[in-house]
């Protein structure tokens, strides 16, 4: 089933800060979730096996010291946990370090000290692309029967969100969302719908170049670090294939050299770093948008 706004969430906190998990623990409790907690590696790896665990919230340190990062490598090359929806609780303004959990695979960055009324609905969003990911060969219930690409060879990624044109949705700008993150896209996904703008979703750059050459996008947003094709080579080919289609690189570290190289790119006219801010988000793609072609 779905997570929605009803459904009751399982969490487990793996912080070393016991604020943190008892301020988690009475904020979540409120709106129906239930906290889990672990006090080492190895309840933690206990817990995710013997439990139904929507989302793991994890800290930079873990209680005992240990490092969220080699905890992360082990959860992620398991092949019965690597598909839990996974939170970085971070305070940390080191881009770099986020940016190397980002790389290892995690869903969400929350930061400290969190919006208490908007945290449940990024579970909820995180929790999802877990259900989604279950179903990744059928149909996403997030956002319904995912069309597909005719004679393209890539299947059609449950994260896209296509809704029907009509002559008011004529008038939108249409962007197009390429990040390996599914929670990622359907985030973007959703707060672009709530800005004014379409926005197509997927999580494979082969099914980008696709889409781009068959349809008309006003811009393209894409994420660095995937699998298969690098942001970097997505954004060369997107150039070569749609010279006037404007690229927005989203990227965990504003300082990682591909940054820098990619900022340079003739088609390339707005960094975004991740967390983003919604304002920040809306700043940017309008900015772009605004640009001469």
């Amino acid at each position: 089933m779905e997570p929605s706004e009803e459904t009751s969430l399982k969490l487990l906190v793996v912080d070393d800060s016991v604020t943190v998990r008892m301020s988690l623990r009475e904020q979540l409790a409120k709106r129906g979730c239930e906290v889990l907690f672990a006090d080492d590696g190895s309840e933690i790896l206990r817990l995710l096996r013997s439990e139904k665990v929507d989302v793991l919230m994890m800290g930079l340190m873990l209680p005992g010291g240990e490092s969220g990062q080699d905890l992360l490598k082990e959860i992620r090359g398991d092949d019965k946990l690597a598909s839990i929806p996974i939170a970085l609780l971070t305070a940390t303004p080191d881009h770099k370090e986020i940016a190397e959990y980002q790389e290892i695979g995690i869903d969400d960055v929350i930061n400290k000290p969190w919006d208490e009324g908007e945290l449940p609905v990024r579970l909820r969003t995180i929790a999802r692309s877990k259900h989604a990911e279950s179903t990744r060969e059928g149909v996403d219930p997030a956002v319904g029967e995912t069309p597909a690409v005719p004679d393209s060879g890539a299947s059609p990624t449950e994260s896209e969100a296509e809704p029907a044109v009509d002559e008011q949705d004529e008038e939108r700008p249409r962007v197009l969302v390429v990040d390996d993150s599914m929670t990622v896209c359907m985030r973007l996904t959703e707060e672009l719908q709530l800005g004014g703008m379409d926005a197509v979703a997927t999580d494979r750059a082969q099914d980008a170049l696709v889409r781009a050459q068959r349809e008309e996008f006003d811009l393209a947003i894409t994420d660095i670090v995937m699998p298969c094709m690098d942001g970097e080579e997505l954004i060369g080919r997107l150039g070569a294939l749609v010279p006037k289609l404007p690229c927005i690189v989203l990227t965990g570290s504003a300082e990682m050299p591909v940054v820098r190289r990619l900022a340079a790119a003739p088609n390339v006219v707005g960094i975004l770093v991740k967390p983003w801010a919604r304002e920040r988000l809306m700043d940017t793609l309008n900015s772009a948008l605004e640009r001469p072609a």
